[in-house]
């Protein structure tokens, strides 16, 4: 059985990631950047200490001149991490008068690039594996057949049965900088909900979204699709996921949140916010992924209410028939302090683009 999730990690060292972590929380805090040197110092690894402090540098005297460590053969989620292509896209995009903005908006996520296993070896005339034969039980996953405590109902609303999307598997992704924001980093998140054309764009947090949470130690058994669920709702092979740790930014709609504002304030004008969508698409290409921010809504919902935070978010892929209707996405959230109260189906927070 293989490890399905490829994960290029960040900390590299037994112990670094919450120097790494501290890092993160703010960008532009000169002691954080220096503790960690010296830490990377200590355990052998000098050149990757040198290179943060001559990055650690720039960011607090970033301006048109400045010069910005070049990238050497460090592995991508790390440079990503330490922020050095916020740094780039700063000086490209000539937006040094918002740096500070840019830094401290930033939010550590996982850029999701899926590989469906199944379907490429019906491609290229390998013998089909199935399902059970590569995926372990809880492990994580987009589509396929989802693991859940036996006596767990599937969820369904009114219109029937819900697809299932995705399962996460907390542990597996503990180790990240992005996982470092919720509380428990253990056990199973599942997420279903109704596809196409059932789904109207905007707040579907009424019935159309369901997470839920199993414990490490509940008993997890693969599923069969219930008898009754429409074809639609039917979810397609098994896929694998490969994450990289990134950096996301806000998009328009949490730009003009009012929560979002009370925090860090008005970005500037339309040209600043395009600016901003821009350096959006290089971080992640507003892929698949997990944490960060939301993707726009075309029917300007704030898609984060008070105490739920973006999670997950899903963009329209043909390969696994995400179709939102909406266009761009769907986004959903979940209480990060209350995951517990998931352990029993109920609706959650979604937005559809």
């Amino acid at each position: 059985m293989k490890n399905c999730l490829e994960i290029e990690h960040a900390a590299e060292l037994s112990g670094e990631l919450a120097f790494l972590h501290e890092v993160t929380c703010d960008l532009l805090n000169v002691e954080a950047h220096s503790r960690y040197a010296e830490w990377l110092d200590d355990n052998g690894d000098q050149s990757r200490a040198a290179f943060l402090r001559e990055l650690s540098t720039a960011f607090v005297n970033l301006g048109p001149g400045t010069k910005i460590p070049q990238l050497y053969s460090y592995d991508t989620s790390w440079t990503n991490m330490v922020g050095l292509p916020l740094a780039k896209a700063i000086a490209q995009h000539d937006l040094y008068d918002h740096s500070s903005f840019i830094f401290r908006s930033a939010k550590p996520t996982l850029k999701i690039e899926l590989e469906n296993v199944i379907q490429r070896a019906m491609r290229t005339g390998e013998d089909t594996p199935h399902e059970n034969d590569i995926f372990a039980i809880g492990q994580t996953k987009f589509e396929g057949l989802p693991d859940m405590p036996a006596n767990i109902d599937w969820p369904k609303n009114e219109h029937g049965f819900l697809r299932f999307l995705a399962q996460i598997n907390l542990t597996e992704i503990a180790g990240t900088v992005a996982a470092q924001s919720m509380l428990v980093r253990e056990g199973t998140l599942s997420f279903f909900a109704m596809p196409g054309e059932n789904e109207p764009t905007g707040n579907i947090a009424e019935n159309n979204c369901f997470c839920l949470y199993f414990a490490p130690s509940l008993n997890l058994v693969r599923r069969s699709l219930p008898p009754g669920i429409a074809e639609e709702c039917e979810s397609g092979p098994a896929v694998k996921l490969q994450l990289t740790e990134t950096w996301d930014l806000p998009g328009s709609d949490t730009l003009e949140s009012e929560k979002f504002q009370a925090v860090h304030g008005r970005v500037g004008n339309y040209e600043t916010e395009e600016e901003l969508h821009e350096i959006r698409l290089e971080l992640h290409q507003l892929s698949n992924h997990l944490f960060g921010y939301p993707v726009d809504c075309s029917s300007h919902i704030n898609p984060a209410p008070e105490g739920y935070s973006n999670l997950l978010t899903l963009v329209d892929n043909t390969a696994t028939r995400w179709l939102w209707g909406g266009g761009d996405g769907l986004n959903i959230s979940v209480p990060f302090d209350r995951i517990l109260e998931l352990e029993k189906p109920q609706p959650t927070y979604g937005v559809v683009g």
